[in-house]
């Protein structure tokens, strides 16, 4: 004989539940963004690898497909290369973090129906 067991506390999954962690989430990119861009900072040249360990990790933490997109192309930039210099990945970098923003900003973004009489 079996049972079924269930917590009647159990904690439902709410859209400020999905906003909250939505939002750590991003928190966790930002961070690692932050970290990146001052390893990085004041380098003139970087290896290939050390870009692409760096590019990957964000890419791991990123949720947005703008993000996701930004960080591919940077990755693909980089691809057949040996050395690569330092500006160009923290313009990746930057555009990743600046792509990271705008998304967030949809997030609070409310649309209601227009319910009067169009023009």
């Amino acid at each position: 004989m079996s049972a079924l067991i269930t917590n009647q506390q159990s904690q439902t999954y709410t859209e400020e539940t999905e906003r909250g962690v939505a939002r750590a989430a991003a928190e966790q990119f930002l961070a690692e963004a932050e970290r990146a861009r001052s390893i990085t900072a004041g380098q003139l040249v970087l290896t290939q690898s050390r870009c692409v360990d760096h590019l990957l990790d964000l890419l791991n933490l990123a949720t947005e497909p703008v993000v996701r997109a930004v960080l591919e192309g940077g990755l693909a930039a980089i691809r057949n290369l040996s050395s690569v210099e330092g500006a160009a990945l923290q313009r990746t970098i930057a555009l990743a973090v600046a792509a990271a923003h705008v998304e967030s900003s949809y997030d609070d973004l409310v649309i209601e129906p227009f319910l009067g009489e169009a023009a």
